[in-house]
């Protein structure tokens, strides 16, 4: 998979191949985050049976698109107030983008294989109606992959502390993510232009 959608380039910040690991799946924590959505766990340690280097999991495992919707009805009706389409568009493309994004903010390079599996579950399972099929996939991905890097960059240093912490931990859980949630302030999506 490749060239799904342009990342802008920036100064990278590092070459350590763990320390990229640990930025990606920073990402999904901090795009979460950035949508107001618990996060349970994230780890970099390999998994053989998921064939993965690093994995994430929310606070529930989707089995499509839109189950957040039924899980704020409940636990925050406020969020779900402004839970619109395009708000749930943008939490599923930009989840998904955000690892092969933060990752190249740290190592300056697009790892596309990497994030094969992010970029197939993305484009497997993504909401019905949500891209404009008139429009090549990468031009219809283009915004999302815009505001998932205005996420990431407006929330650089909560991203650094948990690539970080992941890297000297190698698996961080929902005690963790609580805190964060917690404690750090957090440039919301609802707040970008």
């Amino acid at each position: 998979m490749k060239n799904l959608f342009t990342i802008p380039e920036t100064k990278p910040l590092g070459k350590d191949s763990i320390m990229a690991l640990a930025f990606h799946e920073a990402g999904h924590a901090v795009i979460h985050f950035a949508f107001g959505i618990p996060f349970l766990q994230a780890s970099i340690i390999k998994n053989e049976i998921q064939r993965s280097l690093g994995r994430v999991t929310r606070f529930i495992e989707p089995t499509n698109p839109d189950f957040v919707e039924d899980w704020l009805m409940e636990h925050n009706p406020a969020l779900f107030d402004k839970w619109t389409f395009e708000v749930n568009n943008s939490y599923w493309y930009c989840g998904c983008m955000s690892g092969v994004i933060a990752q190249k903010m740290y190592t300056g390079a697009e790892d596309w294989e990497g994030a094969g599996h992010d970029m197939e579950v993305m484009l497997e399972h993504q909401p019905d109606g949500s891209l404009d099929e008139t429009l090549p996939l990468n031009e219809a991905l283009q915004p999302y992959a815009d505001k998932t890097f205005k996420l990431l960059t407006a929330n650089l240093s909560l991203l650094k502390k948990v690539a970080a912490d992941l890297y000297e931990s190698k698996e961080l859980g929902k005690s963790y993510f609580d805190a964060i949630a917690q404690s750090e302030a957090v440039t919301s999506f609802f707040s970008l232009p």
